[in-house]
């Protein structure tokens, strides 16, 4: 259990450099909540704070760093959020840096040097880079005197973004002992908060849990008898000349649906989800939204962390989100430059039934994870290895939780899933087997970049190949097919799914969690329920006791 570190005289000297700080970093004045966590993080207290979205927690993290002259790590879950605090720190004077896989070696090289060299004060990081021998580095020559957790309730195996490689934060803790720790969620249940502590090992954390209402966001709600209604309607609320809006759907053929509906009525709108794989059009989407240049996005909720657009006048919910947690964080983007903004959630039966189904497909319950587990056992080599999709394991189920079920064995560690394999293996069968020039000119590729055993097996790599040849990737595994087909060469493909390796057995316990937290997850559905159901006059109190007085 860490230690508290009592240095009486250095915190009062922060606590007086306050007002400097936020003239350093353009601000006026705390809000009240940021008044009173920081009364606790600058009294060299572990804090964790529960404040909803847009309550300014970035802040929290950034005056210890400027008043107590600590360099800070921040660990963060997603790449948008990194780069979007770290550029909003920077435009207020506060140097920030990030670490993560888009910005390539050597950009993130010299951003590890300048935080050895003292040149920056916050560092925002991703917790798989906990293990990374670079960072490790880096952080030996210049320890962090502040370790802040964002959205710690990744941390907790009851959320349901629980997220296995923030656990490693625990351990970085207790290694560097840092002194002063921060977790920070918009939401989280005391069974959360207390979950999370215990983690990070530090169980004497000051709990620090504020809700102040956004009295410039108006929530409304519309029910409706099917989507196609809804549709008509939100083309009436986007039409014109229309302020910045989200549009959030909860599903990506709903955002494809959507969208289609939109532009073909003459809506100019961006649109955002965890599908699109081009790096180059997320940014482009983003973008046209963010600039201005497109004034409506519609979206899953993969558009939310590190968005601070602070004009947002309208939030729209074609369809009822998981929580009321989600309920606070979506429509808390908009009005952050403290204009009125209008909250409408739409209710229909197509959004309930998708509820339902989202809930599902996300929770497995405990006859899932048990039948999961016994399909990769029976379907695993010598070596506790399975190589079945998580389609066939939803195929033997008989339902759709097949994903999930494994999702949840890779989280609590009983099995591990690694990348698929990209070596292929082919042998020649006739040395006088009639190859075409093409085929004859792909096996001597394969000679020349593969490694051959005593039996001239050769493993190689298709792109290899293609790199050699000049001919594409598809080309060559239909020719190796077909050269297979023919038997003139024996033909190993590479395999298309990630490899499941069996670490243990799923515990009695576990399986129980499971089903507690699919229960959990089904009050939060009703919690949602009960809100869009509300006369809209009284919304603003039900979030105001939700957030006050959050159930265990």
């Amino acid at each position: 259990m860490r230690k508290f570190k009592s240095n009486k005289e250095l915190f009062e000297k922060a606590r007086a450099k306050i007002p400097e700080a936020l003239k350093t970093m353009n601000y006026e004045a705390l809000r009240p909540a940021q008044e009173e966590c920081l009364k606790s993080i600058l009294a060299g207290e572990d804090t964790f704070v529960v404040i909803p979205t847009g309550g300014g927690k970035t802040l929290l993290a950034a005056i210890p760093a400027l008043t107590l002259d600590l360099p800070v790590i921040v660990f963060s879950p997603l790449i948008a959020l990194m780069e979007d605090q770290a550029q909003s720190l920077n435009k207020r004077g506060v140097r920030a840096g990030a670490l993560n896989s888009a910005q390539g070696d050597v950009r993130n090289s010299l951003e590890l040097q300048a935080w050895c060299e003292g040149e920056t004060k916050v560092l925002l990081v991703a917790p798989e880079r906990i293990t990374n021998p670079q960072f490790k580095a880096a952080i030996a020559m210049r320890k962090p005197g502040m370790v802040v957790l964002d959205e710690a309730h990744c941390l907790s195996q009851w959320s349901s973004n629980f997220r296995p490689d923030y656990v490693k934060v625990g351990s970085f803790i207790e290694e560097i002992n840092p002194d002063i720790v921060l977790a920070m969620t918009a939401t989280a249940t005391n069974t959360i908060v207390d979950d999370v502590t215990k983690t990070l090992g530090c169980e004497k954390m000051t709990l620090q849990r504020h809700y102040t209402p956004r009295l410039n966001l108006h929530l409304h709600s519309r029910q409706c008898d099917d989507v196609d209604s809804v549709h008509r309607q939100i083309l009436e609320l986007v039409s014109g000349d229309v302020p910045p809006t989200i549009i959030y759907c909860s599903t990506v053929k709903h955002v494809t649906e959507l969208t289609a509906y939109l532009t073909e009525r003459g809506v100019e709108c961006a649109f955002y989800h965890g599908q699109i794989t081009d790096g180059a059009q997320k940014s482009i989407q983003q973008d046209s939204f963010m600039s201005g240049r497109v004034n409506v996005i519609v979206a899953t909720n993969a558009f939310g962390m590190g968005i601070d657009k602070p004009d947002i006048r309208q939030i729209i919910h074609a369809d009822l989100p998981l929580s009321i947690a989600a309920v606070s964080q979506e429509t808390g983007r908009a009005g952050r430059d403290g204009g009125d903004a209008e909250c409408i959630m739409f209710d229909h039966p197509d959004a309930r039934n998708t509820q339902e189904w989202l809930w599902n497909m996300s929770n497995p319950n405990s006859y899932s994870i048990r039948f999961a587990m016994q399909y990769l056992r029976d379907t695993a080599d010598s070596k506790n290895e399975s190589h079945v999709t998580l389609k066939e394991i939803s195929d033997a189920l008989g339902d759709s939780s097949g994903s999930s079920a494994v999702m949840y064995l890779t989280a609590i560690g009983a099995i591990e899933r690694q990348d698929p394999s990209k070596i292929a293996s082919a042998r020649l069968l006739n040395d006088n087997a009639y190859l075409t020039k093409q085929q004859y000119a792909i096996w001597q590729a394969i000679k020349a970049v593969g490694v051959a055993d005593a039996d001239e097996n050769y493993q190689f790599t298709i792109d290899a190949v293609a790199k050699r040849t000049g001919i594409s990737e598809s080309s060559i595994k239909t020719a190796l097919r077909g050269m297979a087909k023919a038997h003139s060469i024996w033909y190993t493909a590479p395999p298309r799914s990630k490899t499941s390796i069996i670490l243990r057995d799923v515990t009695a316990e576990e399986l129980q969690l499971a089903d507690n937290r699919r229960a959990m997850e089904w009050n939060q559905l009703e919690r949602v329920r009960e809100y869009v159901e509300l006369p809209d006059a009284k919304k603003q109190d039900f979030l105001t006791n939700y957030f006050r007085y959050i159930p265990c």
